[in-house]
Protein backbone atom coordinates (compact mmCIF):
# COMPACT_ATOMS: atom_id res chain seq x y z
CA UNK A 1 0.00 0.00 0.00
CA UNK A 2 2.79 2.41 0.93
CA UNK A 3 4.53 1.67 -2.38
CA UNK A 4 1.34 2.56 -4.25
CA UNK A 5 1.05 5.85 -2.37
CA UNK A 6 4.67 6.65 -3.07
CA UNK A 7 4.13 6.01 -6.75
CA UNK A 8 1.11 8.31 -6.83
CA UNK A 9 2.95 11.16 -5.15
CA UNK A 10 6.00 10.96 -7.38
CA UNK A 11 4.21 10.55 -10.69
CA UNK A 12 3.66 13.91 -12.41
CA UNK A 13 -0.05 14.57 -12.71
CA UNK A 14 0.02 17.77 -14.72
CA UNK A 15 1.47 19.15 -17.93
CA UNK A 16 2.05 22.57 -16.31
CA UNK A 17 5.79 22.89 -15.71
CA UNK A 18 7.37 24.78 -12.84
CA UNK A 19 9.08 27.01 -15.42
CA UNK A 20 5.68 28.05 -16.82
CA UNK A 21 4.35 28.70 -13.33
CA UNK A 22 7.34 30.90 -12.50
CA UNK A 23 6.86 32.79 -15.76
CA UNK A 24 3.26 33.49 -14.79
CA UNK A 25 4.34 34.66 -11.33
CA UNK A 26 6.84 37.04 -12.93
CA UNK A 27 4.13 38.46 -15.19
CA UNK A 28 1.84 38.90 -12.18
CA UNK A 29 4.59 40.75 -10.32
CA UNK A 30 5.02 43.18 -13.22
CA UNK A 31 1.25 43.61 -13.45
CA UNK A 32 1.22 44.59 -9.77
CA UNK A 33 4.09 47.03 -10.29
CA UNK A 34 1.87 48.79 -12.84
CA UNK A 35 -0.69 49.54 -10.11
CA UNK A 36 1.85 51.43 -7.97
CA UNK A 37 3.87 53.23 -10.66
CA UNK A 38 3.28 56.98 -10.17
CA UNK A 39 1.53 58.97 -12.85
CA UNK A 40 3.93 60.83 -15.12
CA UNK A 41 6.18 57.79 -15.60
CA UNK A 42 7.54 57.29 -19.12
CA UNK A 43 4.53 56.40 -21.33
CA UNK A 44 6.41 53.52 -22.99
CA UNK A 45 7.09 51.95 -19.59
CA UNK A 46 3.47 52.46 -18.54
CA UNK A 47 2.22 50.83 -21.74
CA UNK A 48 4.54 47.85 -21.32
CA UNK A 49 3.60 47.29 -17.69
CA UNK A 50 -0.08 47.88 -18.43
CA UNK A 51 -0.16 45.12 -21.01
CA UNK A 52 1.21 42.57 -18.53
CA UNK A 53 -2.44 41.83 -17.74
CA UNK A 54 -3.03 40.88 -21.38
CA UNK A 55 0.16 38.82 -21.54
CA UNK A 56 -0.89 36.97 -18.39
CA UNK A 57 -4.27 36.12 -19.91
CA UNK A 58 -2.67 34.83 -23.12
CA UNK A 59 0.00 32.74 -21.37
CA UNK A 60 -2.39 31.39 -18.74
CA UNK A 61 -5.08 30.51 -21.30
CA UNK A 62 -2.59 28.90 -23.68
CA UNK A 63 -1.20 26.81 -20.80
CA UNK A 64 -4.71 25.71 -19.88
CA UNK A 65 -6.29 25.15 -23.31
CA UNK A 66 -3.54 25.54 -25.92
CA UNK A 67 -2.41 28.49 -28.03
CA UNK A 68 -4.97 27.92 -30.77
CA UNK A 69 -7.87 28.11 -28.33
CA UNK A 70 -6.33 31.11 -26.54
CA UNK A 71 -5.94 33.04 -29.80
CA UNK A 72 -9.46 32.14 -30.95
CA UNK A 73 -10.73 33.26 -27.56
CA UNK A 74 -8.86 36.54 -27.97
CA UNK A 75 -10.53 37.09 -31.34
CA UNK A 76 -13.97 36.37 -29.85
CA UNK A 77 -13.54 38.76 -26.92
CA UNK A 78 -11.95 41.45 -29.08
CA UNK A 79 -14.63 41.17 -31.76
CA UNK A 80 -17.67 41.15 -29.45
CA UNK A 81 -16.38 43.96 -27.23
CA UNK A 82 -15.38 46.11 -30.21
CA UNK A 83 -18.80 45.62 -31.79
CA UNK A 84 -20.50 46.64 -28.54
CA UNK A 85 -18.28 49.70 -28.18
CA UNK A 86 -18.75 50.63 -31.84
CA UNK A 87 -22.54 50.44 -31.53
CA UNK A 88 -22.34 52.20 -28.18
CA UNK A 89 -20.29 55.17 -29.35
CA UNK A 90 -22.43 55.63 -32.49
CA UNK A 91 -25.91 55.09 -31.04
CA UNK A 92 -25.75 55.15 -27.24
CA UNK A 93 -27.79 51.96 -27.12
CA UNK A 94 -25.38 49.65 -25.32
CA UNK A 95 -23.74 51.77 -22.62
CA UNK A 96 -25.28 55.21 -22.93
CA UNK A 97 -24.15 58.36 -24.73
CA UNK A 98 -20.39 58.74 -24.47
CA UNK A 99 -17.24 59.31 -26.49
CA UNK A 100 -13.60 58.39 -26.03
CA UNK A 101 -10.70 60.80 -25.77
CA UNK A 102 -8.58 60.68 -28.91
CA UNK A 103 -5.34 61.18 -26.98
CA UNK A 104 -5.46 59.32 -23.63
CA UNK A 105 -6.14 55.77 -24.83
CA UNK A 106 -4.32 55.74 -28.14
CA UNK A 107 -5.71 56.11 -31.65
CA UNK A 108 -9.40 55.61 -32.33
CA UNK A 109 -10.77 53.20 -34.93
CA UNK A 110 -14.42 53.97 -35.59
CA UNK A 111 -14.52 56.15 -32.44
CA UNK A 112 -13.20 53.23 -30.35
CA UNK A 113 -9.61 52.78 -29.05
CA UNK A 114 -8.43 49.20 -29.70
CA UNK A 115 -6.49 49.31 -26.42
CA UNK A 116 -9.80 49.06 -24.58
CA UNK A 117 -10.45 45.67 -26.20
CA UNK A 118 -7.21 44.41 -24.67
CA UNK A 119 -8.54 45.36 -21.24
CA UNK A 120 -11.76 43.49 -22.00
CA UNK A 121 -9.70 40.42 -22.84
CA UNK A 122 -7.53 40.52 -19.72
CA UNK A 123 -10.41 41.16 -17.33
CA UNK A 124 -12.79 38.88 -19.22
CA UNK A 125 -10.50 35.85 -19.19
CA UNK A 126 -9.63 36.25 -15.52
CA UNK A 127 -13.29 36.65 -14.58
CA UNK A 128 -14.19 33.59 -16.66
CA UNK A 129 -11.63 31.42 -14.86
CA UNK A 130 -12.92 32.57 -11.47
CA UNK A 131 -16.48 31.81 -12.56
CA UNK A 132 -15.52 28.27 -13.59
CA UNK A 133 -13.68 27.70 -10.32
CA UNK A 134 -16.69 28.85 -8.30
CA UNK A 135 -19.28 27.02 -10.42
CA UNK A 136 -17.18 23.84 -10.50
CA UNK A 137 -16.59 23.79 -6.75
CA UNK A 138 -12.82 24.17 -7.06
CA UNK A 139 -10.05 23.01 -9.38
CA UNK A 140 -12.43 20.61 -11.16
CA UNK A 141 -14.08 23.63 -12.71
CA UNK A 142 -11.04 24.12 -14.92
CA UNK A 143 -10.91 20.66 -16.46
CA UNK A 144 -14.49 19.43 -16.40
CA UNK A 145 -16.70 19.60 -19.49
CA UNK A 146 -19.27 22.38 -19.08
CA UNK A 147 -22.32 22.09 -21.33
CA UNK A 148 -25.95 23.16 -21.63
CA UNK A 149 -27.39 25.55 -19.09
CA UNK A 150 -24.09 25.59 -17.16
CA UNK A 151 -22.48 27.47 -20.05
CA UNK A 152 -25.12 30.14 -19.49
CA UNK A 153 -24.60 30.04 -15.72
CA UNK A 154 -20.82 30.48 -15.99
CA UNK A 155 -21.31 33.28 -18.55
CA UNK A 156 -23.69 35.11 -16.20
CA UNK A 157 -21.24 34.74 -13.32
CA UNK A 158 -18.40 36.00 -15.51
CA UNK A 159 -20.43 39.04 -16.53
CA UNK A 160 -21.12 39.96 -12.90
CA UNK A 161 -17.55 39.32 -11.71
CA UNK A 162 -16.15 41.54 -14.46
CA UNK A 163 -18.76 44.26 -13.94
CA UNK A 164 -17.81 44.40 -10.25
CA UNK A 165 -14.46 45.69 -11.48
CA UNK A 166 -16.10 48.31 -13.68
CA UNK A 167 -18.14 49.59 -10.73
CA UNK A 168 -14.83 50.66 -9.19
CA UNK A 169 -13.05 51.55 -12.43
CA UNK A 170 -15.47 53.62 -14.50
CA UNK A 171 -16.01 56.67 -12.24
CA UNK A 172 -12.26 57.25 -11.93
CA UNK A 173 -11.49 56.65 -15.61
CA UNK A 174 -14.35 58.78 -16.91
CA UNK A 175 -15.40 61.35 -14.32
CA UNK A 176 -11.88 62.14 -13.09
CA UNK A 177 -9.46 61.18 -15.88
CA UNK A 178 -11.82 61.88 -18.81
CA UNK A 179 -10.55 58.88 -20.75
CA UNK A 180 -14.14 58.73 -21.96
CA UNK A 181 -16.84 61.32 -21.38
CA UNK A 182 -20.52 60.74 -20.66
CA UNK A 183 -22.50 63.38 -22.53
CA UNK A 184 -25.28 63.61 -19.95
CA UNK A 185 -23.44 62.34 -16.88
CA UNK A 186 -25.13 59.75 -14.71
CA UNK A 187 -26.44 58.86 -11.28
CA UNK A 188 -23.42 56.74 -10.26
CA UNK A 189 -20.61 59.28 -9.70
CA UNK A 190 -21.25 60.74 -13.14
CA UNK A 191 -21.72 57.36 -14.85
CA UNK A 192 -25.16 56.29 -16.17
CA UNK A 193 -26.58 53.08 -14.69
CA UNK A 194 -27.24 51.98 -18.28
CA UNK A 195 -23.48 51.51 -18.71
CA UNK A 196 -23.18 48.66 -16.23
CA UNK A 197 -25.99 46.66 -17.78
CA UNK A 198 -24.24 47.14 -21.12
CA UNK A 199 -21.13 45.61 -19.56
CA UNK A 200 -23.12 42.67 -18.22
CA UNK A 201 -24.65 42.05 -21.65
CA UNK A 202 -21.38 42.36 -23.57
CA UNK A 203 -19.42 40.08 -21.23
CA UNK A 204 -22.28 37.56 -21.13
CA UNK A 205 -22.30 37.25 -24.94
CA UNK A 206 -18.57 36.67 -25.37
CA UNK A 207 -18.48 34.34 -22.35
CA UNK A 208 -21.17 32.12 -23.90
CA UNK A 209 -19.14 32.01 -27.11
CA UNK A 210 -15.99 31.14 -25.16
CA UNK A 211 -17.89 28.35 -23.41
CA UNK A 212 -18.92 26.97 -26.78
CA UNK A 213 -15.34 27.33 -28.06
CA UNK A 214 -14.11 25.13 -25.21
CA UNK A 215 -16.48 22.36 -26.33
CA UNK A 216 -14.48 21.85 -29.52
CA UNK A 217 -12.80 18.45 -29.42
CA UNK A 218 -9.26 19.82 -29.45
CA UNK A 219 -10.05 22.42 -26.77
CA UNK A 220 -11.94 19.92 -24.59
CA UNK A 221 -9.03 17.48 -24.75
CA UNK A 222 -6.61 20.19 -23.68
CA UNK A 223 -8.58 21.45 -20.69
CA UNK A 224 -9.34 17.89 -19.54
CA UNK A 225 -5.71 17.66 -18.42
CA UNK A 226 -5.36 18.29 -14.67
CA UNK A 227 -3.70 21.53 -13.56
CA UNK A 228 -2.16 22.26 -10.15
CA UNK A 229 -3.97 24.31 -7.53
CA UNK A 230 -1.40 27.09 -7.80
CA UNK A 231 -2.29 27.56 -11.46
CA UNK A 232 -5.89 28.33 -10.46
CA UNK A 233 -4.75 30.61 -7.64
CA UNK A 234 -2.76 32.67 -10.14
CA UNK A 235 -6.02 33.75 -11.79
CA UNK A 236 -7.34 34.73 -8.35
CA UNK A 237 -4.20 36.80 -7.81
CA UNK A 238 -4.70 38.53 -11.16
CA UNK A 239 -8.23 39.52 -10.19
CA UNK A 240 -6.88 40.74 -6.85
CA UNK A 241 -4.44 42.94 -8.76
CA UNK A 242 -7.35 44.46 -10.67
CA UNK A 243 -8.88 45.28 -7.28
CA UNK A 244 -5.56 46.61 -5.97
CA UNK A 245 -5.31 49.07 -8.85
CA UNK A 246 -8.27 50.89 -7.26
CA UNK A 247 -7.29 50.34 -3.63
CA UNK A 248 -3.81 51.85 -3.95
CA UNK A 249 -4.95 55.13 -5.50
CA UNK A 250 -5.76 56.88 -2.19
CA UNK A 251 -2.52 55.50 -0.77
CA UNK A 252 -0.59 57.10 -3.64
CA UNK A 253 -1.92 60.56 -2.86
CA UNK A 254 -5.10 60.63 -4.93
CA UNK A 255 -7.65 62.38 -2.75
CA UNK A 256 -11.32 63.11 -3.19
CA UNK A 257 -14.70 61.57 -2.51
CA UNK A 258 -14.71 59.42 -5.65
CA UNK A 259 -11.37 57.78 -4.81
CA UNK A 260 -12.59 57.07 -1.27
CA UNK A 261 -15.91 55.69 -2.51
CA UNK A 262 -14.25 53.49 -5.12
CA UNK A 263 -11.86 52.17 -2.46
CA UNK A 264 -14.87 51.10 -0.42
CA UNK A 265 -16.73 49.59 -3.39
CA UNK A 266 -13.70 47.66 -4.68
CA UNK A 267 -12.75 46.32 -1.25
CA UNK A 268 -16.29 45.15 -0.52
CA UNK A 269 -17.71 43.97 -3.85
CA UNK A 270 -14.60 42.61 -5.60
CA UNK A 271 -13.66 40.67 -2.49
CA UNK A 272 -16.73 38.45 -2.93
CA UNK A 273 -15.59 36.46 -6.01
CA UNK A 274 -12.06 36.29 -4.59
CA UNK A 275 -13.28 34.70 -1.37
CA UNK A 276 -15.73 32.45 -3.24
CA UNK A 277 -12.93 31.17 -5.50
CA UNK A 278 -10.59 30.57 -2.55
CA UNK A 279 -13.36 28.77 -0.66
CA UNK A 280 -13.98 26.54 -3.68
CA UNK A 281 -10.30 25.78 -4.15
CA UNK A 282 -9.78 24.89 -0.49
CA UNK A 283 -12.90 22.75 -0.22
CA UNK A 284 -12.12 19.19 0.73
CA UNK A 285 -13.79 16.52 -1.38
CA UNK A 286 -16.58 14.72 0.44
CA UNK A 287 -15.72 11.27 1.73
CA UNK A 288 -17.41 8.48 -0.17
CA UNK A 289 -19.88 6.51 1.95
CA UNK A 290 -18.62 3.11 2.95
CA UNK A 291 -20.30 0.17 1.25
Amino acid sequence: MSEQLATKTTTPLTHVTSRRLWLLWAILALAFVYTIVPEGTNPAIMLLLGEMQVIFALVHWSTWAGWRTALLGFVIVFGVSYLSEFIGTHTGLVFGDYEYSDTLLGPLVGKVPPLVMLAYFAMGYTSYVLARIIAGGGINGLHERITGWRIVLVAAMTALIMTFNDLALDPISSTIKSEWVWENGGAYFGVPIHNFYGWVGTVFVFSVLVGLLLLRRSSAQMIARPVPQVFAYQAVVMYTIFMASTLVKPLLGNTGEIYTAMFMIASLIMTLPILAAIAALTRRPADKPQQ
